[in-house]
């Protein structure tokens, strides 16, 4: 019996180190409720998505990110999420990113918020 492959995800110690946002799908359009989010590099902050509607989430890029790892899709492809933000030279910054969904038939919608480092 193979075993299936699973994402290993960095979870925060706490809630209060998660900034939570939404995606919200309507089968034309992506919204999402926090742009920009903002994170903090005190608190140790995580950002954890989660992909409402029909749809699958595709992928959650940035070009240049403030992360120390990639964001990890989730293997149900409806949540994803980061590690924290430690380099201190973030401070301040924005970052922008591009969350992209497809519909059930496959069709990619993709929108590019907004990700602002706090102290």
């Amino acid at each position: 019996m193979a075993m299936e492959k699973t994402a290993v995800v960095q979870v925060p110690a706490t809630l209060k180190q998660l900034q939570t946002v939404g995606i919200h799908f309507d089968g034309k359009k992506i919204a999402v409720d926090l742009d920009p989010v903002r994170i903090s590099i005190i608190n140790e902050e995580h950002v954890f998505w989660t992909l409402f509607g029909d749809a699958t989430l595709v992928s959650i890029e940035f070009k240049t990110t403030p992360f120390e790892g990639p964001v990890e899709i989730h293997p149900k492809k409806k949540h994803a999420s980061t590690t924290a933000v430690t380099d201190i030279k973030h401070k301040g910054k924005t970052f922008k990113y591009t969350v992209t969904v497809a519909d059930p038939a496959g069709k990619t919608c993709a929108l590019d918020p907004m990700v602002e480092v706090m102290p």
